[in-house]
């Protein structure tokens, strides 16, 4: 039984872990709690909710068994029963596991193995281009390499725009167990070139043992401004033998995976505070045929916040380090038609030369239609979180 799924537009990645949750747990318990307007069907599964369309209407209160299974990047979920208020009424509650602990188990092990694991995206960008001019890979290998290459987005040259800005924050990989779950296709999604690259390159080493390696990279963290502290690393070298290269390579898609993952984890919302829309990812992108890292986070302010839609604010966070100038940021606020923008650079010549046109960056706006406000430059990073972020965990507890 096909079972399709729309989620809440603001809650995009909070149903990302709920469907990687729901993969990895096999079964999961879902409570009824009425029909929407658009046909589906509102679903709790711990704190998190989801809209179905199911084959039949339950009833209000009714709970619902799904098997779940995840393969080749596809989420299928499977009914398995459904049972009424009233026949829960006469269950024994030490028969019902509490499904807000399964979830949450399931996302904690995942942070713990990721922590450890993942690395920059660039990292394996860098060593896919190497490997490509050196390396003979098998055809499924190359061309799963080159599906993770395409997702490089220039950023010179005049090919940057809103449209392929907006496109690459939706492939990036962490909307893509969403987009699965509502019957769109990910072809052109991050995680999915990543996952068929890891697929395609486990098949054609075999039962190889995994190279050890212990990240440095600190995770990210919701609430945290983006950091891009260090320049391009010059990566390892490519062993000269194609199965040992492999094995590198394996290595490293690995670790962008456990990247991505942890940045869906950051972007999930924290249950102590309002649900505002928080997104945290990492882009590959090339300056002057050089591969970079944009760390980005967009932040949308919540509902109840605001007495009209578009009084609601956006706000969008990137840092990337750029080599001899150093490490480069800015915060961009929007709210209606105001935009404020505060550039920040670590080097203060860097800092010095970004103010010297900031005349024609607020021209830039105004020629966008909108109202430049605070438009300043700082030199020196933004300072770090107050507190931890909740989404981490704490092994030394």
């Amino acid at each position: 039984m096909s079972i399709s799924s729309q989620l809440p537009p603001v809650s995009l990645a909070q149903g990302v872990s709920v469907l990687q949750a729901l993969a990895r747990s096999g079964a999961v318990e879902a409570k009824v709690l009425g029909q929407q307007p658009n046909g589906t069907t509102q679903l709790q599964i711990g704190r998190q909710l989801l809209n179905l369309q199911l084959p039949s209407v339950p009833a209000p209160g009714s709970t619902l068994t799904f098997s779940a299974k995840q393969s080749d990047g596809q989420l299928t979920l499977t009914l398995l029963s459904t049972v009424s208020p009233a026949a829960q009424t006469q269950a024994s509650s030490a028969n019902s596991a509490p499904q807000s602990a399964l979830t949450q188990s399931a996302l904690t092990q995942m942070v713990l193995n990721a922590l450890a694991r993942q690395d920059s995206i660039v990292g394996l960008t860098t060593l896919l281009t190497a490997a490509v001019g050196k390396l003979v890979l098998p055809e499924p290998v190359l061309r799963a390499v080159q599906q993770v290459l395409a997702q490089q987005l220039p950023l010179d040259g005049g090919k940057l725009d809103a449209a392929a800005l907006q496109r690459a924050v939706m492939n990036s990989g962490l909307f893509q167990e969403a987009r699965l779950a509502t019957g769109q296709q990910a072809s052109g999604d991050l995680k999915t070139a990543l996952l068929s690259l890891q697929k395609s390159l486990a098949a054609w080493l075999g039962d190889q043992a995994p190279l050890e390696r212990t990240s440095s990279l600190p995770p990210p963290m919701r609430g945290a401004p983006p950091r891009a502290r260090f320049g391009n690393v010059a990566p390892p070298n490519l062993p000269d033998e194609p199965p040992e290269a492999g094995k590198v390579l394996l290595e490293r898609t690995e670790a962008a995976l456990s990247r991505l993952r942890l940045h869906q984890n950051a972007s999930l919302p924290d249950a102590a505070q309002r649900p505002e829309a928080q997104w945290s990812l990492d882009l590959p992108v090339t300056i002057a045929g050089h591969q970079h890292l944009l760390q980005l986070q967009i932040h949308r302010d919540a509902e109840d916040r605001a007495t009209k839609p578009e009084d609601r604010g956006w706000q969008l966070r990137f840092a990337i380090h750029l080599g001899d100038p150093g490490e480069v940021g800015a915060q961009i606020s929007m709210r209606g038609a105001s935009t404020g923008v505060m550039i920040w650079a670590e080097d203060a010549k860097t800092a010095s030369l970004l103010n010297e046109n900031l005349a024609g960056l607020r021209q830039d706006l105004a020629a966008a239609g909108l109202n430049p406000g605070s438009v300043l430059v700082r030199s020196g990073a933004p300072p770090a979180p107050a507190t931890p972020s909740r989404h981490l965990v704490d092994e030394s507890r």
